[in-house]
């Protein structure tokens, strides 16, 4: 609970104007809940004197007041929780960017991003200040009822604690069959990613039984987690369901004894404002253990912004010189490269040559820094590349992968965003003209899938010629595979016009082991 409140404060600090509006309904909510039982009493005595218009009046303005508040409350509630996740899923996001620690596999990172930040959002934005809204209700409700009588306000007291304090003992079986049952739920949200991208393997290779057989295994290890965490959620819910009943029994046999020193009107005052209070523990012992299912959320968050961001100072305004010296690198434990030696100067071009799966375009997110964990060094003009500030090292590098990312925009705004530059629509145009790019819909909705595979190899050339002369270190990972011979001629003679200048360095992946473009250097990966 010790994270999480510090959660809670830390979204007091970061969004104070939003907190103090949601305070503000919080406290009026609990206050108007807290004496309707005293408001109905005297519309009581209202009507026990006849004066009907008067209540008439009053219960809808005390009904449409009630709603006002509840609306006001809840709307300043989704204010404050959205507020604060905005900042926080905008800090994590940039740690992940930050660091050369992540340890964590893509679909992970995505569950944390999206289903543990939501569940910190109803967390901090909902149910924490509807638990301190709660207690609210409770201390003003004891507070008006002592007026009337300390012995029964006492009891009701007792009745609340015994209840909270049950809850406190059971959250910490709570918490923990809730977060096995989370890590099943992450196994079997990843089995379902390995299975979606490789649905193709699967039918080549017949490998229908294996992952059916997988997908049993994980769906049944998931039953089982959540059928134990249903037993011990239940068990305790039970067992403060019972309590409740014995209480509220109890505090009848107490009216009833007393109901000779009291009026009926004032039973029926007393009866609402346990009922109230009893409603507020029940909704608290609800509230309390959704909190505490939510805690691996903020573990899993605390692991993100703990993450080192690790240190780069240096800038770069040219690439004259790369040296690399990789022993090794792995991936998810397999060797990947071993071995890697390579050392160019401004003006050298090299062909990267190899094996299908022998690690080239591993090689290519080295050096563009994609990857930092390794086993040796990556030089740009004699600074270790994960010392270099990452914005310099990206307005040098012009990167064109096998598959692009697009993001969801048109066309224009897609290239004007990722190239950085304000090229006009007609300049694009032009562009696409040369390449003779055909067709297209406007907007690159689900990452350009309206594209066909030659129309995205043809947008990184447009990348590229918008940006050739801007950057002074050009990677190109199979641009060439895909493309018509006409455009593949163009790509070529404007490779070569680029390196006839001499002021760049290139390296190259092409789909061919031969190559018409002018590479003065060859590298093979063995």
């Amino acid at each position: 609970m010790k994270l999480i409140f510090t959660y809670f404060l830390d979204s007091i600090k970061k969004t104070p104007k939003y907190y103090l509006v949601s305070f503000f309904w919080s406290i009026s909510n609990a206050i108007i809940t807290s004496i309707i039982p005293w408001i109905l009493d005297y519309i009581f005595k209202m009507v026990k004197n006849y004066n009907i218009f008067f209540v008439i009046i009053v219960l809808p303005i005390l009904f449409f007041a009630l709603i006002f508040i509840e609306i006001r409350w809840y709307i300043s509630l989704d204010k404050f929780g959205g507020s604060y996740i905005s900042k926080l899923s905008i800090k994590c996001q940039e740690r992940i960017l930050e660091t050369s620690e992540l340890n964590l596999k893509y679909d992970e990172v995505k569950h944390i991003l999206f289903s543990n930040i939501l569940d910190i959002f109803r967390t901090v934005g909902h149910h924490l200040p509807k638990i301190t809204s709660s207690i609210a209700v409770v201390i003003f409700s004891l507070m008006f009822s002592l007026i009337l009588d300390k012995r029964i306000s006492f009891f009701i007291l007792i009745s609340f604690l015994i209840g909270l304090l049950i809850t406190f003992y059971s959250n910490n079986s709570i918490q923990n069959s809730s977060s096995s049952t989370n890590m099943k739920i992450k196994n079997f949200n990843s089995h379902i990613n390995d299975f979606s991208e490789s649905i193709n393997q699967i039918k080549v290779e017949n490998l229908n039984d294996y992952y059916l057989n997988k997908t049993k295994f994980y769906i049944k290890n998931f039953i089982d987690s959540s059928i134990n965490e249903n037993k011990t959620v239940y068990f305790y819910s039970g067992i403060i369901k019972q309590t409740n009943i014995v209480l509220r029994l109890v505090f009848s046999l107490i009216l009833a004894i007393n109901v000779s020193n009291n009026s009926i009107l004032n039973i029926v005052i007393y009866t609402i404002v346990f009922n109230l209070v009893m409603e507020e523990a029940n909704n608290l012992e609800m509230l309390l253990q959704q909190v505490n299912r939510s805690y691996v959320c903020f573990e899993n968050i605390e692991k993100i912004l703990k993450l080192n961001k690790g240190q780069r100072d240096n800038f770069i305004d040219d690439v004259k010189t790369i040296d690399i010296n990789i022993k090794t690198f792995c991936y998810d434990g397999n060797p990947i490269l071993k071995n890697v030696s390579i050392n160019l100067v401004k003006g050298d071009t090299v062909h990267i040559r190899g094996k299908n799966g022998s690690g080239k375009s591993t090689l290519l997110k080295l050096i563009t820094n994609i990857y930092e964990k390794y086993d040796g060094i990556i030089k740009i003009n004699n600074l270790d590349i994960n010392t270099i500030k990452k914005e310099s090292l990206s307005n040098q590098i012009l990167y064109l992968a096998q598959e692009e990312k697009y993001l969801n925009e048109t066309i224009y705004d897609n290239l004007r965003i990722v190239t950085k530059t304000e090229i006009s629509d007609i300049e694009i145009d032009e562009i696409l003209d040369l390449l003779n790019f055909g067709s297209f819909d406007l907007n690159l909705d689900y990452n350009g899938d309206s594209l066909s595979g030659g129309q995205k190899k043809k947008l990184s050339l447009v990348k590229l010629i918008i940006l050739k002369e801007k950057v002074s270190l050009i990677i190109l990972d199979e641009v060439d595979s895909g493309l018509d011979n006409e455009t593949k001629t163009l790509f070529t003679n404007l490779i070569n016009d680029i390196i006839k200048n001499k002021n760049k360095i290139i390296i190259g992946i092409q789909h061919t082991r031969s190559s018409n473009v002018n590479y003065n250097k060859i590298y093979n990966i063995t």
